[in-house]
């Protein structure tokens, strides 16, 4: 997995200042709406592609982790080899899950930002209620559910460490994550339309 949160992602993936701030869009509310809930919507989706991604590398490092588990002596050396590259991976995984939770940080203020502009553009005061909107219908930008699914993966990392170290494996029982993978499939799926 590859960070890649940077300047280009905002624009493409998130809230594009630079086109938020052109004279023809700030200057039609309209506009400047449909714009910046485009943006909104494109953020979400691309949080949820992220997470996914995470979630998907998380399910495949677990699995390796498990299955080196069984006892077969002859695979004890590829066992081991699969049981490293799985921690490196969940050590990836943990960096992509920070590099979000950054990236949602920065989105947040960019956020901010072109609505602040536009509110003193327009000599109105919308930036509180709109703040409030992206946080009910983009409930995923405090952060707290990155730090769940973090606090899972630093078990799995625990165990999986434990197993190379010990030979045997105890990773967290499937239920904890099938529930981690639950909460986010009920929690994270909102709505992307402002009311």
């Amino acid at each position: 997995m590859t960070t890649f949160y940077t300047d280009e992602t905002h624009i493409l993936h998130g809230i594009d200042v630079d086109f938020l701030f052109q004279d023809g869009v700030i200057n039609n509310k309209i506009c400047f709406w449909n714009i910046a809930q485009c943006q909104t919507d494109g953020l979400h989706s691309f949080y949820h592609n992220q997470k996914d991604l995470i979630l998907d590398e998380i399910f495949r490092c677990r699995k390796a982790i498990k299955s080196s588990r069984k006892q077969d002596i002859a695979l004890e050396d590829a066992r081991e080899i699969d049981r490293i590259t799985a921690l490196q991976d969940l050590d990836d995984a943990m960096v992509q899950i920070e590099d979000l939770k950054v990236f949602l940080t920065e989105s947040q203020r960019r956020f901010c930002e072109v609505v602040g502009k536009f509110d003193k553009h327009h000599h109105c005061d919308t930036l509180s209620q709109e703040l409030e909107t992206l946080n009910t219908t983009h409930d995923f930008m405090d952060g707290k559910q990155l730090q769940l699914l973090k606090e899972h993966v630093e078990k799995v990392i625990a165990s999986g460490k434990a197993a190379v170290v010990n030979k045997h494996c105890d990773i967290p029982p499937a239920t904890s994550l099938t529930t981690c993978k639950y909460y986010y499939n009920a929690y994270m799926s909102t709505p992307t339309s402002y009311a």
